[in-house]
């Protein structure tokens, strides 16, 4: 296989740094507290949902948004997945129904400010809790963000960086919320509405 179809393979796959403390976060937390309905945001190759999987078994519904098509077939979305929506968020805030907990890991960043902003909010509005995962610059020597090159987007303009987050406007925009840094990605923690 040429560079670019190996590259390709491996764009839907987000950076593992905060994935061993979200699944610590699942059983520690999430598992005791019963939840049984999740919603995957962007799910790419479906990472979040095997973490989920693992911890809950196929006791639960995981659902997940993934707007690229390619990569439902590619990632066989459909088997890891209860249901999938081909959908940009964007369009399918509103509509969407009451989640135990809404992962949105590593989208934030493909969406303008204002969109992420907005998306947010929505999630926000049908979920217990929502969490993400996004490449962050927290202003420290040790926290470094990551700088997109044009080959991360080539097949999928939808993995096109719009907007490069800092941990500051991420509590700025978000609170109350918790924020854990890692060396480029950021994981945090938004409380919904839904009691």
């Amino acid at each position: 296989m040429g560079h670019l179809g190996r590259w390709y393979l491996v764009m839907a796959f987000s950076a593992s740094e905060g994935k061993l403390l979200f699944k610590d976060w699942l059983i520690h937390m999430a598992k005791p507290l019963g939840f049984n309905r999740f919603l995957d945001v962007g799910c790419g190759a479906g990472l979040y949902g095997d973490l989920i999987r693992e911890v809950f078994g196929r006791e639960v519904t995981i659902e997940a948004v993934e707007p690229f098509q390619t990569y439902i077939f590619r990632h066989n979305l459909c088997e890891k997945y209860d249901m999938v929506w081909n959908r940009e968020i964007q369009g399918l805030c509103k509509e969407l129904p009451d989640y135990d907990l809404i992962v949105a890991g590593d989208i934030l960043e493909h969406l303008t400010k204002e969109d992420a902003i907005e998306v947010v909010s929505w999630l926000r509005l049908h979920c217990r809790f929502l969490w993400g995962a996004l490449p962050v610059k927290m202003g420290r020597s040790w926290s470094t963000g990551y700088l997109q090159g044009p080959v991360d987007y080539e097949e999928n303009e939808l993995n096109k960086h719009l907007w490069d987050w800092t941990g500051d406007e991420i509590q700025k925009e978000f609170s109350p919320m918790w924020l854990c840094p890692f060396i480029q990605t950021g994981c945090f923690l938004i409380e919904g509405k839904i009691q």
